[in-house]
């Protein structure tokens, strides 16, 4: 969904998603066009949601602006450096090339 709002925005893709959805065996991944509320109704929460008053939705929206600090896994979602750009751009088979990123990851996981 995001590659098909990227496309559809004119820009392209974070630098090596592209090269990690393939390492990862995600290689049938394409882009798909879907709209905030059709993503939103697919969420399991979303009958839950639904039946909120406009102001208790209003609050959780709010309440998420701390979740940067109260929930570390928000800080970890991307990974883009120089060492992995590196990392990547070294020529290597798609197999080298696979066990290199998730031993360069497992060395990232405090971070």
């Amino acid at each position: 969904m995001a590659l098909s709002d990227g496309l559809a925005g004119g820009t392209l893709p974070a630098p090596g998603l592209i090269e990690v959805a393939g390492l990862c065996g995600l290689i049938s991944l394409r882009p798909e066009p879907i709209t905030t509320e059709a993503l939103i109704a697919r969420l399991g929460a979303a009958p839950r949601i639904a039946t909120l008053s406009a102001q208790t939705r209003g609050k959780l929206i709010n309440a998420s602006e701390g979740w940067w600090d109260r929930h570390e896994i928000v800080q970890s979602w991307f990974e883009e450096s120089d060492s992995a750009q590196e990392l990547l751009d070294q020529p290597r088979t798609p197999r080298a090339l696979e066990s290199a990123l998730w031993a360069w990851l497992e060395r990232r996981r405090d971070w």
